[in-house]
């Protein structure tokens, strides 16, 4: 009866010690890049549980939040002074990057653009001849001419398109 209640209690204990050890992680933000030729996205985490902990990513990284990621799957375990452990996934999305057509009609150059985020900037630079620039878009009564067309997003990510007035 005696070596049933010691391992009783050493049950009991052993429970109650798991118990109270538990680490819990929660992504806090996620922050994608904000151009497809940059690696800025990042992930904070909040975490709890018995400090101080130890965080362990599928990058290598050992710091609590990620900043200058690319886009891309990542997953982190977080280990607390007790031992107990917390595993979180986490994606970064992919910059949906900027799309460029312009169509040429006499002199008049009109532009689909898709990806990228709102609000879009033109700038139309000629390439011989003048080099006055306009940011209106269409572009209309464009000398005869090579043009680059630069448009910019609201995240400052540009794509750039050379066309021919004739």
């Amino acid at each position: 009866m005696r070596k049933f209640l010691q391992a009783l209690v050493f049950a009991v204990v052993l429970l109650t010690t798991t118990q109270e050890s538990f680490a819990q992680c929660t992504v806090r933000s996620v922050v994608k890049h904000t151009c497809q030729a940059y690696a800025n996205g990042s992930i904070e985490l909040q975490v709890e549980g018995a400090a101080p902990f130890r965080f362990q990513w599928s990058n290598g990284a050992e710091e609590q939040s990620q900043e200058n990621l690319p886009a891309g799957s990542y997953s982190v375990t977080v280990t607390d002074a007790k031992g107990a452990k917390a595993t979180q996934h986490v994606k970064i999305e992919s910059y949906a990057g900027l799309q460029v057509r312009p169509t040429v009609e006499g002199s008049r150059v009109t532009v689909q653009v898709s990806g990228g985020r709102m609000p879009y900037k033109y700038h139309w630079v000629p390439l011989s001849g003048s080099r006055q620039t306009t940011t209106i878009q269409p572009a209309t009564q464009l000398p005869k001419g090579s043009y680059l067309l630069v448009v910019e997003d609201g995240n400052g990510c540009s794509e750039a398109k050379r066309f021919k007035v004739n």
